[in-house]
């Protein structure tokens, strides 16, 4: 039972370190709502990563559909705008 707790505080340890992080990014938008948007989705991307998957259509040997997708998952539990 003591190598249970031992473990299972061993990995909540090693995943607090990702859990949360301060970082300065920039946002660019044409209003101020869509760059504070744009500053936490690139602020969760440097932090988290991202997954890109695509998908291509091809037809009598041209492109008819071409999709890329970019997932990241987390959130911003509060941000403040220096400049």
């Amino acid at each position: 039972m003591k190598k249970f707790f031992l473990m299972l505080s061993l990995i909540l340890f090693l995943t607090c370190d990702i859990c949360s992080a301060s970082v300065q990014v920039l946002g660019r938008g044409t209003t101020e709502r869509s760059a504070i948007h744009d500053a936490m989705r690139t602020a969760i991307e440097q932090e988290l990563g991202t997954q890109i998957s695509n998908k291509t259509l091809v037809q009598n040997a041209q492109v008819i559909n071409d999709e890329i997708n970019l997932n990241s998952n987390g959130y911003v539990s509060s941000y403040k705008i220096i400049s």
